[in-house]
């Protein structure tokens, strides 16, 4: 991938990859997040769910919004 990317003049990365899953993404004031953290205490209680698949989405962030693309799908057979 690197090498196919250097052809296009993009310089590669020279840190290590760390891949990393984004929860949630403020802008601007963070005033609602200390609210957030307040209504969820210490302990938040979730819902049981089965997943049939999870799916890796790409970002592209712009003056308009976010724009997410799946990268690939992953089923979870058997789980």
């Amino acid at each position: 991938m690197v090498a196919a990317t250097a052809l296009c003049g993009f310089a590669a990365e020279t840190r290590p990859f760390q891949p990393h899953i984004t929860l949630a993404r403020s802008k601007g004031q963070r005033r609602g997040l200390s609210e957030l953290k307040t209504r969820i205490g210490s302990q938040p209680e979730f819902t049981r769910f089965a997943a049939g698949e999870f799916l890796l989405f790409e970002s592209f962030l712009g003056p308009a919004g976010s724009r997410y693309d799946i990268r690939a799908r992953f089923a979870l057979d058997g789980v």
